[in-house]
């Protein structure tokens, strides 16, 4: 995919939703929002990617959101490589990270939380698998 990029004085039209705003300014996300899990055979993925946010956001990851998707996983919703829904509970879950971490608000939250649930399943086996990078909040979620 090419980059395309605003020429000055050229108007810029979006939605809403990709504007953020903090102490540091405004900016905008143009990713897709994270991804659904994915299984492959008796596993399923949960693809984590991008900066990590406290509550859910339809075009950012985020702890709230990450919970979601864990305990989906762990009941088997996924979507397996034909594209078809299933909701057959996994004999594995892999943590797919790709993230430079973010706010740490709802970080501790989370951990807990997947802690619990792994307690809760133990045999279904949780491994992370980083692709790219897990700094900062997103390598606290790996350990």
């Amino acid at each position: 995919m090419s980059a395309r990029y605003v020429k000055p004085g050229e108007m810029l039209a979006m939605s809403g939703s990709h504007m953020h705003h903090d102490r540091r300014g405004f900016f905008w996300m143009m990713g897709a929002g994270p991804l659904p899990n994915r299984r492959e055979g008796d596993t399923v993925i949960v693809s984590v990617r991008g900066e990590l946010e406290h509550h859910k956001d339809p075009v950012a990851e985020s702890y709230e959101g990450i919970l979601e998707r864990f305990r989906a996983a762990y009941a088997g919703e996924s979507t397996d490589e034909e594209g078809e829904t299933t909701s057959e509970p996994p004999k594995s879950i892999i943590l797919c990270l790709d993230s430079p971490g973010g706010v740490v608000s709802g970080l501790n939250e989370c951990v807990g939380e997947l802690q619990r649930m792994r307690r809760a399943h133990p045999d279904v086996k949780v491994t992370c698998y980083v692709n790219e990078m897990a700094a900062s909040a997103a390598y606290a979620l790996a350990c």
